[in-house]
């Protein structure tokens, strides 16, 4: 991990510090998409956008699960010089969510209409909670990994890097609503598509860090059973999700 070697306080506000401001940013992923469907849509779009916030929070507590218990475990290894094993939880991780992510847009997509009313749909918003869910479901992956490796991103030592990648994923996710709703017209579901592909621009963000040279984390390895690592990471993050 990366400190500046100025003094432990110093470090500490400033990994904490990142970490507020991107929970701060993250929550206006929400706040964005109800406010432009309110003003492109109706009131009923925009009611669609908070029931389907139990769905979007539901991937960001799975993503920091898994966070939370591998960056444990590799922030170990990389103090003890263990690149190899660093890497290879690194990949399990990626693995891991990538399963997930599939299986979960599979099963929203399958059961689209019991999952709409599940979130507390009615016969009024029904259609347009189905239509969110229809844009959002297949970015879970994008959720997932955008999540859990802005987390990894401040365990390699860069939380700046992690809070501007989350800014600008907001960012791009405004302009996209705005483009979707207003120019394309495409209601509830191109602002879920939007937020999705926002998530997609930030997956590519922390991509390209872990791969540069810069990262204690560069590349990929080859790794074990994905069963193993769960079972090694989850029990530390448990308390967190």
């Amino acid at each position: 991990m990366l400190l500046s070697g100025k003094s432990l306080k110093h470090d500490f506000i400033r990994f904490v510090s990142a970490t507020m401001a991107s929970q701060v940013v993250f929550s206006l992923y929400s706040m964005v998409d109800g406010l432009m469907v309110s003003i492109g849509v109706n009131e009923y779009a925009m009611s669609a956008v908070n029931l389907a916030i139990p769905f979007t929070n539901a991937l960001f507590s799975i993503a920091v699960l898994f966070a939370v218990g591998s960056s444990t475990l590799i922030a170990i290894f990389i103090a003890q010089e263990k690149r190899r094993e660093a890497n290879a939880l690194f990949s399990q991780n990626f693995a891991t969510l990538l399963t997930l992510g599939a299986v979960i847009t599979a099963l929203v997509l399958l059961f689209l209409e019991p999952f709409a009313y599940l979130l507390g749909a009615d016969e009024i918003t029904l259609d347009y909670v189905k239509q969110y869910l229809l844009g959002i479901a297949p970015f879970s992956v994008c959720y997932l990994v955008s999540y859990n490796l802005e987390v990894l991103v401040k365990t390699d030592g860069y939380p700046r890097y992690a809070l501007f990648t989350v800014i600008g994923g907001c960012l791009t996710n405004c302009v996209l609503d705005y483009i979707a709703i207003f120019h394309l017209d495409m209601g509830v579901f191109g602002a879920a598509v939007a937020t999705g592909i926002s998530q997609l621009v930030t997956c590519i963000s922390y991509f390209v860090h872990f791969f540069s040279a810069r990262s204690a984390r560069s590349g990929c390895a080859n790794f074990a059973s994905t069963l193993t690592f769960t079972r090694a990471s989850c029990p530390s993050a448990l308390p967190t999700a």
